[in-house]
């Protein structure tokens, strides 16, 4: 049985100046959307991980859906979860995905960025 959970995820840290952020990242054209409560509590259960150790990496990294957050090694932070793309070929190997394709799913789809996350 898995505890009481939150109605909704937790909100969004705050954010940079337009200016801040348009230097830091680039948002995906087209539909992104957020990962639902019902996406954690699947990949929690899923991997036996606790759904509130998933939110709290979500309130952690402060990504957000259509996101690509460029680091300073030069790889990139995708969606809400802040997948990195060093994780992109085997991840596309576990889902049988090319690593574009998985590039753009992950940082526009909110719960298959949490599925890739957890």
């Amino acid at each position: 049985m898995l505890p009481d959970l939150p109605p909704t995820p937790p909100e969004f840290p705050p954010t940079l100046t337009l200016g801040q952020e348009l230097k830091r990242n680039h948002v995906v054209s087209g539909k992104a959307t957020l990962p639902t409560l019902q996406c954690f509590v699947r990949e929690a259960d899923r991997h036996g991980i606790d759904p509130y150790v998933l939110l709290a990496v979500l309130k952690t990294e402060g990504g957000r859906p259509g996101e690509l957050a460029l680091n300073r090694n030069g790889t990139v932070d995708l969606g809400p979860m802040s997948v990195n793309s060093v994780w992109l070929p085997s991840l596309a190997k576990h889902y049988k995905s090319s690593e574009s394709e998985l590039r753009h799913r992950l940082a526009t789809d909110g719960c298959a960025n949490v599925a890739a996350a957890a």
